[in-house]
Order: C-alpha cells, then sequence, then structure tokens
C-alpha cells in the first residue's frame, strides 16, 4: 500500500509527490532571509479600531523586525540564555509575540509558549517541567506569574503592554480608557525583572552572538500538548521539522509569495499551529500578518478582514461557525479570503459550505499534533 502512494492521485495539480529535499536551516533563517529579500514590506501589523478615526494600525517592516530580534537576543544572552535553554512565553498574538519568538531561537534556546488562558498553577507546573529561567510575559499575566514564581525556577521577566506596538494614538486612548480597567497596568516590576521597549532601546543588533544551530538536532520549540491521558507532555520539536513543515504549507496552498498573499493572524501564535500556518508560512514568503490578540472578538476579526484584506485565514470551526452566524456581515467585506486550513476539531460539512459561500474562498480540514509538529493530513486546495 504505501509503496503505491494510492493517497497522490488526490493532490492537486503542480503538487509533486515529494518535497524532499528540504532546506537545511534553522527557523529563524526563515526571517533572515526574509529581511534580506524583502526589508521594506511589513511583516506584523498591530491595530485598532477607535470612535469616529476607525481602525488605526501600526507595521514592523521585515528589516525593522529582524534588528528588534536581534536586540531581545542579545538582552537574553545578557540574562544568561544559551543553547539548549528553555524560554517561556506568555503573550497573546501580537508583534511582541513575534519578536520573542525568533529572538529566544536566534539565541540558541527553545520556545515554551503557554496558554495565556491557563490559571498560574498550570503555568507553574510547566515553568517547572521545562526548567525556565528566563519567561517574557504580557503585563496582566505578570501578578498571575508572580503568584506562582517561588514554586518555580523563573530569575528574570521581560514585561510588555499589549498596546507598545499601537499607533500612538490607540497607545494614549488604550492607557487613558482600558489599561488599568483590563488588567494590563503594573505599578513597579521586581528587581532583575524589565520592560521589553527599556530593553529594545537598551541593546544594540550588534550586541547579539551568533549561535550555531543544527536544524536537525537542535530543538526549536516544547509544545505542550492537549493532555488527552493525564497532564499536558511537552513534545520536542526541531528546527527541522518545523520548517519543513513550512515548506509543505506554502506548497499545499500554492502560495506564490507576498505578492499574492498576506495573513489573518487570529489562531493563537502560542500554538504549534499557529506557529507554522501563520508565523512561519508567513515569514517564510516575507507576508504581512494582521494580529488579532483576541479572536472571540469576532467583530474586530471582521473589521481586520476588511480593513486589511487578508488573503490566508488559518482558524478552527468554532471561529468559522461564529463568523457564519453573524446576522450583520453585510456590513464586512470577507472578499479577500482565498484559502483556510480549519484544524483541531472536526469541520462539519455545513460550516465549510457556508463560509465558502460567504467569502468565494477554499476552507479546507486539516489533522495534526503537536509531535508532528503540527499539521501531517490536509483536504486538497482545489479538489474534494
Amino acid at each position: 500500500m504505501y509503496d503505491e502512494k494510492p493517497w497522490v492521485k488526490s493532490y492537486d495539480s503542480g503538487i509533486p509527490e515529494s518535497l524532499a529535499p528540504y532546506p537545511d536551516v534553522s527557523v529563524f533563517d526563515l526571517l533572515e532571509q526574509a529581511a534580506e529579500k524583502y526589508p521594506t514590506r511589513d511583516s506584523s501589523v498591530m491595530s485598532a479600531s477607535l470612535p469616529v478615526v476607525g481602525r488605526v494600525s501600526q507595521a514592523v517592516t521585515y528589516r525593522e523586525l529582524n534588528n528588534l530580534v536581534d536586540r531581545l537576543t542579545a538582552a537574553l544572552q545578557d540574562r544568561g540564555v544559551k543553547k539548549g535553554d528553555r524560554v517561556g512565553i506568555v503573550l497573546a498574538n501580537s508583534t511582541q509575540f513575534v519578536i520573542s519568538f525568533y529572538a529566544i531561537l536566534k539565541a540558541g534556546a527553545t520556545v515554551v509558549a503557554l496558554n495565556p488562558t491557563f490559571p498560574p498553577k498550570k503555568w507553574a507546573g510547566q515553568l517547572n517541567d521545562a526548567d525556565i529561567r528566563v519567561a517574557i510575559v504580557m503585563s496582566s499575566f505578570y501578578e498571575g506569574i508572580n503568584s506562582v514564581r517561588a514554586e518555580t525556577p523563573i530569575e528574570h521577566i521581560i514585561v510588555t503592554n499589549i498596546k507598545e506596538f499601537l499607533p500612538p494614538l490607540a497607545r494614549l486612548l488604550f492607557t487613558l480608557a482600558r489599561e488599568k480597567k483590563d488588567g494590563h497596568y503594573v505599578e513597579s516590576l521586581k528587581d532583575g525583572d524589565a520592560w521589553l521597549p527599556d530593553i529594545l532601546k537598551t541593546y544594540t543588533a550588534k550586541q547579539r552572538k551568533p549561535v550555531e544551530i543544527k536544524p536537525k538536532e537542535d530543538s526549536a520549540i516544547f509544545q505542550y500538548t492537549g493532555g488527552t491521558t493525564g497532564l499536558p507532555k511537552a513534545a520536542r520539536g526541531p528546527h527541522s521539522a518545523l520548517v519543513a513543515n513550512t515548506v509543505q504549507m506554502r506548497a499545499w496552498l500554492a502560495s506564490q509569495g507576498a505578492e499574492t498573499d498576506s495573513f489573518l493572524a487570529a489562531v493563537p501564535l502560542f500554538h504549534v499551529y499557529g506557529m507554522v500556518a501563520v508565523l512561519n508560512f508567513a515569514v517564510s514568503i516575507g507576508a504581512p500578518m494582521y494580529m488579532v490578540p483576541n479572536p472571540r472578538d469576532i467583530p474586530d476579526v471582521l473589521d481586520v478582514i476588511t480593513t486589511f484584506k487578508p488573503t490566508i485565514f488559518m482558524g478552527v470551526p468554532a471561529l468559522y461557525n461564529a463568523i457564519n452566524n453573524r446576522d450583520d456581515l453585510d456590513k464586512y467585506d470577507l472578499s479577500s479570503i482565498r484559502g483556510c486550513i480549519s484544524g483541531s476539531a472536526p469541520l462539519a460539512p455545513e460550516t465549510k459550505r457556508k463560509f465558502e459561500q460567504l467569502t468565494g474562498g477554499r476552507l479546507m480540514e486539516g489533522f495534526g499534533m503537536s509531535e508532528a509538529p503540527t499539521a501531517t493530513h490536509c483536504n486538497p486546495f482545489q479538489g474534494e
């Protein structure tokens, strides 16, 4: 059966039987290549909808992103982070997540992205399990991390506020109206901790010490599974596996690069699905990512799509269903969407049919697991 490979007959036209050999590069090489090839293209875009003004945004170009990553890498190395260490991330989808992800990898360390919705006790278990000494967290989670800090190996926390990469007017209004009310305000940091903006001003890209990565041997991520049996367990993802999966995604969606594609970053980046199917995929082609920190805010998701017109929308059935069930869709323009892969749960045929009618795009069902490190199977883009 395997030698005959009957599944190949279902591949779309132009998809080769194999994509091997895969690039023998690190995950952060994808960013460095994008910064060199597409220096002035937008990478991560943060936005907010303001009264009267409408949606405002602030983008970071690929050249700027790579520079910020190098600065944070230098700061991590200055805090003792070395090859093989694990560094924690407790962040919502944001430019800060993108910077942190690649900075940890450039330091030779392993990304351990924790679920921001977990209670602090669950964080403590994973911080201990992964032996995390340095973590990068949103200000809204700082108090929670500190409540269990004494039970963990943590020595340094780098703190960032969600507003930091918003445009100036949105930043000001957030400070006045929402920062304290929504739990983002932090009066002072503990000794040994630092604000991300201060770090990015203090360190230079030249201070980063290059680290040699062996893509097939060195871990890029420790991804905690859903814990189907017992507690969640960390699955190791080497650089080579994440790069290979990124190349597969790119081929399957027939992406011609940033000239044609841009991404809605609504699926959580802390999940390996978001890391590969949105973050690394977008970076590998130099495409913009439009950040959605809270995908449960469906009007915000729809407004981001209407404003920026992304072409790729990775998601989950619950998100596609929530959009399908809106009774105000005539206010929004979803026609830019051309390709979506649904993961994490079974996709009902009716959900697929209705979403494709609404957008004119193609919604495919994928299957994967953290150990793979993500998608292993997917419906064809053109066929059935």
